[in-house]
């Protein structure tokens, strides 16, 4: 059975779910690749396929209203700032997943995208055929990670 997963790519159940779980055998030595795997996933969660000038200025808007705004590096300021300008859609790939993980690092620190995120590593710890069923429905996603994000401290395991 083939399964197309979140990068793009067709691969085997088999070997993907071989390759998932290998990667999260040891925690403390791929830490930086589960939290990469997450955000491919969040983002092909949240974030649609064409960028333009309307989706810029919700996420500038967004993240002065929730207060990420100064906490975003000056470049990704500036950056926002400039693609506001832009008329049209953006068509170049590089300033796209730029835009990418800028959209990201502003959801991330509002309460939906932290239990996006938790949620969805949730899910990996459980299976990795269930994040495909969860990702047609995002809500479920985001109602496992607030019920992880409610829990008292000292009950939450990834912490």
């Amino acid at each position: 059975m083939i399964i197309k997963n979140v990068l793009g790519t067709h691969l085997v159940s088999g070997h993907l779910i071989n390759y998932i779980t290998k990667a999260f055998d040891d925690d403390h030595a791929h830490s930086l690749y589960k939290d990469s795997f997450v955000r491919k996933i969040l983002e092909k969660i949240i974030l649609p396929d064409d960028f333009d000038k309307d989706l810029v200025e919700y996420y500038i808007k967004r993240s002065v209203r929730n207060g990420s705004w100064r906490m975003l590096r000056p470049e990704s300021r500036a950056l926002l700032l400039v693609v506001r300008f832009w008329r049209g859609l953006l068509k170049s790939v590089v300033l796209k997943n730029v835009l990418r993980k800028i959209f990201i690092e502003i959801e991330l620190l509002t309460l939906r995208g932290k239990a996006l995120f938790y949620g969805i590593l949730l899910l990996l710890k459980k299976s990795i055929n269930i994040i495909y069923d969860y990702m047609k429905d995002p809500e479920k996603i985001l109602i496992i990670g607030l019920s992880y994000l409610n829990n008292p401290p000292l009950y939450r395991v990834y912490g």
